[in-house]
């Protein structure tokens, strides 16, 4: 089963019955790419203010704070749909990672552990302005990721026993640390795909493989391009992907209805 929406992620999840998630794996827009003052894409500026630097260098304190606002909201939505002991992955800019753990905690969500995606490189590291100095840009070469659980019901025995979520699946080559060495998608996986903050395929399967079971159900509210609803077609995971922006949703379902051919060439139970 694999059922895409072009719509508010709020206002979807809210139709989904309580306790049917057993886990959440998204990135969540926050827009630093654009400048947005807001959470609206329509309103994001395309240059910086700051005379000579790329966008993504202007630096508002707000921009967290409201980032965390969003955040909470949309994991208060979430929680009740998530079964007891369920996984939220969520990546984030490592300016505003402690906004999206504070709206996490405030939603009685556990945080278990900083997961960090490490590609090695990055935009240049600084900015020239006199007498040798620079600006306080370092060269980015990961993203941290919050591994976040939902209060479990009883033991972790007990849980799984009940639910099947709460425990890691660390068989086989899957790696048991934090640290995830992938390399940023390459050309190919960029083929007709323009979305700005797409992630490695095989590191998206990685998280799905380890937080949840094959037959389980996945939801990514921000499905961007799809890479979460491949990896999970290729693992033999349920996926419920939303996306409100048209030009991304198309791109999501092209791929995903791919994956599916790719893997069993049957498209009658594709998605909704």
């Amino acid at each position: 089963m694999n059922k895409l929406y072009c719509e508010d992620s709020l206002k979807y999840i809210q139709k989904l019955p309580d306790c049917s998630i057993d886990l959440v794996l998204t990135d969540p827009p926050y827009f630093l790419h654009k400048l947005a003052k807001e959470w609206k894409e329509e309103k994001a500026t395309k240059k910086s203010t700051v005379t000579s630097l790329p966008s993504g260098m202007k630096f508002d304190p707000r921009q967290a704070v409201d980032f965390g606002k969003f955040c909470e909201e949309w994991i208060y939505v979430l929680a009740p749909k998530m079964k007891p002991g369920a996984f939220l992955i969520s990546f984030s800019g490592a300016r505003f990672y402690h906004r999206l753990v504070m709206a996490a905690e405030n939603n009685k969500f556990e945080i278990r552990e900083m997961l960090i995606w490490y590609y090695g490189s990055g935009q240049p590291k600084a900015f020239g302005v006199s007498d040798g100095r620079s600006t306080p840009q370092l060269r980015p070469m990961y993203e941290p990721i919050m591994m976040a659980q939902k209060p479990k019901e009883g033991t972790f025995k007990e849980n799984w026993k009940k639910y099947k979520t709460g425990l890691l699946d660390l068989t086989g080559d899957k790696t048991p640390g934090t640290l995830l060495f992938y390399p940023k998608p390459g050309k190919e996986e960029k083929e007709d795909n323009f979305h700005p903050t797409i992630k490695p395929l095989a590191l998206m399967k990685h998280l799905v493989n380890v937080f949840s079971s094959k037959g389980n159900l996945v939801i990514d509210p921000f499905m961007g391009s799809g890479t979460t609803g491949v990896a999970c077609v290729e693992t033999g995971r349920d996926f419920i992907g939303i996306e409100k922006y048209k030009k991304f949703f198309e791109i999501s379902k092209k791929r995903i209805k791919q994956a599916v051919v790719d893997k069993s060439n049957d498209v009658e139970k594709f998605f909704k």
